[in-house]
């Protein structure tokens, strides 16, 4: 999305980072919410939902796994398939920049 390759960088890091706090919360157990309070996440998303959704997407833990010796096909596909998106996200944005 940018020509600078310092601000990609940047960007890359402060998303890795991110994932990195967002795990740490989740093994602390920060988004628990007392039974007292509406199970909404921002009154929004239910909790479980966003848990369940941030967990799957954990790479983190697809790696660890991997690094065991344990393939399991839904990590592959995912895996894959999000490779493949941002190949073709890639691909546009290169092909709309060409016609500019």
């Amino acid at each position: 999305f940018t020509r600078d390759t310092m601000f990609a960088g940047m960007a890359t890091s402060l998303g890795l980072l991110m994932v990195f706090i967002l795990k740490l919360c989740l093994m602390w157990d920060i988004f628990q919410i007392p039974a007292d309070q509406p199970q909404k996440l921002l009154g929004v998303i239910p909790v479980d939902t966003f848990k369940s959704a941030v967990e799957y997407m954990m790479i983190i833990d697809y790696m660890d796994d991997f690094s065991k010796g344990i393939v399991d096909t839904r990590y592959v596909i995912f895996l894959v398939s999000g490779a493949a998106l941002f190949l073709f996200s890639a691909v546009r944005i290169l092909q709309q920049r060409k016609w500019r």
